[in-house]
């Protein structure tokens, strides 16, 4: 698929390929984009980083951009059966979720990164709400994978507004606690 930022994304990180090629040590700064920035935002090592290898299966064994979906529609079912949905409402609506139209023209465009993220939303919200119901271990867990995964990906802006729901989230949550006296 022809996807136009991931075309200048590889532009972008030549120079830093050129460089590791011919140094063996990774770039911490670009000279090319925007009179000089740091790599981080263009060409991240993260072997080390155990996410990577959930990464890696969905992008190589799977191959995107039918991963981002999948990881989308996994995603929301998760959501959808900590909710208690029923079956096939929660597989109804994680298609649904998954196949949004403003997601799509994402994929389309290449903004691979932005769209993994909002993917992912869900399943931070299903680790907030099963820790907050008292699955504190079940919940950790997921909130940690999806919270983890979600900066692996490296897209600040979408967590950073993420982040901010959370705060209307986290209060609602704890007004409703404090009022039940379960605080």
């Amino acid at each position: 698929m022809y996807q136009n930022d991931i075309i200048q994304n590889k532009s972008a990180a030549k120079e830093i390929k050129t460089y590791k090629e011919q140094t063996g040590k990774k770039a911490l700064w670009t000279n090319s984009m925007f009179g000089g920035m740091p790599t981080y935002q263009i060409s991240l090592p993260r072997d080390s980083n155990m996410i990577s290898y959930v990464h890696k299966f969905f992008s190589t064994v799977v191959g995107a951009p039918i991963s981002m979906i999948l990881i989308g529609m996994l995603s929301f079912y998760v959501l959808g059966r900590v909710l208690e949905l029923e079956l096939w409402t929660s597989i109804i609506f994680s298609i649904a979720f998954a196949l949004m139209t403003y997601l799509m023209t994402l994929i389309e465009a290449g903004h691979n990164t932005k769209v993994i993220a909002v993917y992912l939303i869900p399943t931070i919200v299903a680790g907030i709400i099963l820790a907050f119901n008292g699955k504190w271990i079940r919940g950790s867990i997921l909130f940690a994978f999806g919270l983890g995964y979600n900066l692996f990906i490296n897209h600040p802006q979408m967590t950073y507004y993420f982040g901010l729901t959370l705060l209307i989230l986290g209060a609602i949550l704890v007004f409703k606690y404090l009022k039940a006296g379960n605080i």
